[in-house]
C-alpha cells in the first residue's frame, strides 16, 4: 500500500517484540522491521489494541493499552485463526484435526490446510500457509484417485516464503526456536542465509533455514533436508558448500 501511493501512513500494532519473533534470528528480524520502515511503515511491537476509536459511526483509529492513540481511516485485524473442531466428531487434538500422510480423518474423510495436523519429515504439525494448503490438494487429490504418483507428505518438508518489496524470502524445515542459530552474509542487505539448530553441539544437524536473497542455497538446504543429508553445526562452520553437497547427492 505505501508503495502506491494511495495512503498517508501505515502502523502495524503487535503484541510480539519484533517481527517474526517466533521464527527468525534478531538480525533477519530487523532487517524486515527496517526494510518496512524505509518504506514508510510504523510499528508499535509489545502493544494491545484496546479501543477502537470512533466519530459518528466512522473510525478515527485505535488506543492502545498503555493509552496512546494512533489514528486511522481505515483498520485491517489479522486477529489469526483457531481450528473449529467442535464439528467434527473425531476430534483427537486440541490444535486441529490429527490426520494421516494422505490428510485422511478417517475412511473417505479428509481434513486439508489449517486445521490439518499432518505429519511430514520434520514431525506432525499444523502450519496455516497458503503453500501447504495447496501442497494438501495435491496430496489429498491424489488420494483420492487412487494414485501412486504424488509423494505423501510424510515425504515432504515444511515450507515458506513470502516477496517484501521485491526482496525474496524463503524459509524451509522446522525449528522449535531460532535461538540457536549460524548465519553467513548480511541480512541488512537481503544477502544472507541462517541455520537453525535445536541446540549447541557440533554434530547437531540443522532444523531449519531461512534465506534472504539466497534462493539456490536454501533449495539446496532443503533436498539435503528431505533426504536426511542436512547439514552439522561443525560442517557449516568449517565452510559446507551447501550447493555443491546437494549437486553431489543428485548424481
Amino acid at each position: 500500500l505505501m508503495e502506491t501511493g494511495k495512503v498517508a501512513s501505515i502502523t502495524i500494532v503487535g503484541r510480539s517484540p519484533r517481527v517474526m519473533s517466533n521464527i527468525v534470528s534478531e538480525s533477519i528480524s530487523d532487517a524486515l522491521i527496517n526494510l518496512h520502515k524505509e518504506k514508510g511503515v510504523n510499528f508499535a511491537f509489545g502493544a494491545n489494541v484496546a479501543e477502537i476509536a470512533q466519530d459518528n459511526g466512522m473510525v478515527r483509529g485505535v488506543i492502545l493499552d498503555d493509552g496512546n492513540k494512533i489514528d486511522a481511516d481505515m483498520i485491517i485485524l489479522g486477529t489469526g485463526v483457531a481450528p473449529r473442531t467442535e464439528i467434527i466428531d473425531e476430534v483427537n487434538d486440541p490444535d486441529g484435526v490429527q490426520v494421516n500422510d494422505y490428510l485422511e480423518l478417517r475412511n473417505g474423510v479428509y481434513a486439508l490446510g489449517d486445521i490439518a495436523k499432518a505429519t511430514n519429515q520434520m514431525g506432525r504439525m499444523r502450519i496455516e500457509h497458503w503453500r501447504v494448503a495447496l501442497q494438501h490438494g495435491i496430496v489429498a487429490a491424489a488420494a483420492i484417485l487412487n494414485e501412486d504418483n504424488v509423494n505423501s507428505l510424510a515425504e515432504r518438508i515444511p515450507f515458506f516464503w513470502t516477496a517484501q518489496y521485491g526482496n525474496s524470502l524463503r524459509y524451509s524445515g522446522h525449528a522449535a526456536t531460532p535461538d540457536h542459530s549460524i548465519i553467513f552474509g548480511t541480512p541488512s542487505k537481503f544477502d544472507c542465509i541462517e541455520y537453525y539448530f535445536d541446540d549447541e553441539a557440533e554434530n547437531t544437524r540443522a532444523s531449519a533455514a531461512i534465506s534472504l536473497g539466497r534462493d539456490k542455497e536454501l533449495i539446496a538446504f532443503s533436498e539435503l533436508l528431505r533426504r536426511g543429508h542436512a547439514p552439522t553445526r561443525a560442517q557449516i562452520n568449517a565452510g559446507f558448500d551447501i550447493i555443491e553437497q546437494a549437486h553431489a547427492l543428485s548424481r
